[in-house]
């Protein structure tokens, strides 16, 4: 079969690999959709040795069920997710991290949601309730921000999305902000806006730093990207005043606590099932050009998520 391989250069390359071998509670599915997530571009283009398979979005058609009975039948539609080598024509997954897709719902949309969905989902469940709660979202043009405003809005938040760039507030107020701070190259500006009551920030740096003091009393930054740094500083003694809190957020280490991945993923179905949730998708290319569009997702080409279309028959 076909999968994603990191090539000598660094280049993401199509190559002939084995088929994978299911064990007893997997599934085999057969890839006709990928989204590209930035943690995974910058591993494999950036940091991966040659030969590594990268890629955790899976969304396409069973072929072969799992041995012990569970989990979707030969021939459903469906979404997954996988720890790597999702880039692949063929995929053995855990039915606990595979969800059936409802009718209308393309794999394209689908495959948007396993590492974003999930990773909003659970950032604005660390808030618990969110009704009447100010939320808000960092990033908010990206695959995670975009998804986030929408949830948040959906649990009864009022959602702002921080951006840089006014002529994305048509964007971010289709896509679930109930208002916008815009804050230009000055990250502190975000404290203009404030109080939060929670925080999701998928940007990291002088972001995170110009955030913390946003929050209200009791309030909740959840932190989940570094694209903007790895480093922060903090004025404790006014933190610990505001008796608020700072978490950070793995989402591969959130599902071993949380629920199962196919729990989640169904949740977001049933959101996008009821009108509430609809992933943008900035770019769509076909398989053979996944190298470019992980390069252009690194540059920030393009708003929402890019997707890989191995197979264009999408319903």
């Amino acid at each position: 079969m076909e999968a994603v391989v990191v090539g000598e250069a660094g280049q993401l390359e199509i190559q002939p690999v084995p088929l994978p071998q299911a064990k007893h509670d997997e599934a085999i599915v057969e890839l006709h959709a990928t989204s590209i997530n930035r943690g995974e571009a910058r591993r494999a283009k950036q940091v991966a040795k040659p030969g590594f398979r990268p890629g955790w979005d899976v969304a396409g058609v069973v072929r072969q069920a799992a041995e012990n009975g569970c989990g979707p039948p030969v021939g459903a539609r469906v979404v997954g997710l996988l720890t790597g080598g999702a880039w692949s024509e063929f995929t053995a997954i855990p039915v606990t991290a595979l969800a059936e897709l409802p009718p209308g719902i393309s794999f394209a949309e689908a495959s948007c949601l396993p590492v974003a969905g999930l990773t909003a989902l659970y950032a604005l469940h660390r808030g618990a309730s969110l009704v009447g709660r100010r939320v808000l979202v960092t990033g908010a043009t990206g695959g995670v921000g975009h998804l986030a405003c929408q949830i948040g809005q959906a649990s009864g938040a009022t959602v702002i999305a921080a951006i840089r760039d006014p002529a994305h507030e048509p964007f971010v107020r289709r896509f679930g902000a109930d208002a916008v701070a815009l804050i230009g190259d000055e990250a502190s500006a975000v404290s203009r806006y404030g109080p939060y009551d929670l925080i999701v920030e998928s940007v990291g740096g002088a972001m995170l730093e110009a955030c913390l003091p946003a929050l209200s009393p009791h309030g909740l930054c959840v932190a989940l990207g570094v694209s903007g740094g790895r480093r922060f500083s903090l004025d404790a003694e006014a933190f610990f005043r505001a008796r608020a809190s700072l978490t950070g957020m793995v989402l591969f280490h959130d599902l071993q606590t949380i629920e199962s991945a196919a729990t989640g993923l169904s949740r977001l179905l049933s959101l996008m099932a009821r009108g509430k949730l609809r992933p943008h998708i900035g770019g769509r290319r076909p398989w053979l050009e996944i190298d470019s569009a992980a390069d252009d997702l690194l540059k920030r080409a393009m708003p929402g998520k890019i997707v890989i279309e191995r197979r264009r028959d999408e319903h």
